[in-house]
């Protein structure tokens, strides 16, 4: 597998989190130093055209649930997560 590893700066903060990759399995996981401190381990399992990943946030005073999908076709792709009750959808790839 391929170990990553990254530093996120910030006014409020610095986050540090890492990523294993072990074919089509991703382990990421991390951690958030900030007046709202955090920590959030995620596994994504891809195939060809798709991504789910599902795992755990702890925020402040809780953990949640944080999972989604992510479709991909023709170098482009769209996602959608949740976090608690917060929704993200995300677009990207070559247009």
């Amino acid at each position: 597998g391929v170990l990553s590893a990254g530093l996120d700066l910030s006014w409020g903060g610095f986050s540090v989190s890492g990523g294993l990759f072990l074919g089509p399995v991703r382990l990421d996981w991390g951690r958030r130093f900030a007046p709202d401190p955090a920590r959030w381990g995620l596994l994504t399992v891809s195939r060809p055209g798709v991504s789910v990943g599902f795992g755990i946030y702890w925020g402040e005073t809780r953990a949640v649930f944080y999972g989604g999908i992510r479709l991909f076709r023709r170098m482009r792709w769209v996602g959608i997560f949740a976090r608690g009750q917060e929704l993200t959808i995300s677009i990207g790839g070559l247009f």
